[in-house]
């Protein structure tokens, strides 16, 4: 009976092992996405602290990103109402056919 028992330990123990080591990737992508992060908010706080450097400023750079998606959404407006057209297009094109 304590052989038997022998085997199970050893697979748990394999198990724990291996979830353990699942773990430690996790947490090291997590700190890694942390690292990340927090570079991104220091440069975030130094463009929204820092001095006119002659690189425009975060509410330039900001303005401009509005302005780029704005001109966006009005291709990908075009482009949803070309799809919604397709259908009806090819229904006529195979029905000339």
């Amino acid at each position: 009976m304590t052989e038997a028992k022998v085997p199970d330990v050893a697979i748990e123990l394999a198990g724990l092992r291996r979830e353990i080591g699942a773990l430690t990737a996790g947490l090291t992508a997590v700190v890694a996405t942390q690292e990340t992060q927090t570079a991104l908010l220091q440069l975030l706080l130094e463009a929204a602290t820092g001095s006119d450097d002659g690189e425009g400023s975060l509410a330039d750079a900001l303005g401009e990103i509005a302005r780029v998606l704005s001109e966006q959404s009005g291709l990908l407006e075009g482009i949803r109402s070309d799809l919604v057209a397709l259908p009806a297009s090819f229904a006529t094109a195979a029905s000339k056919r």
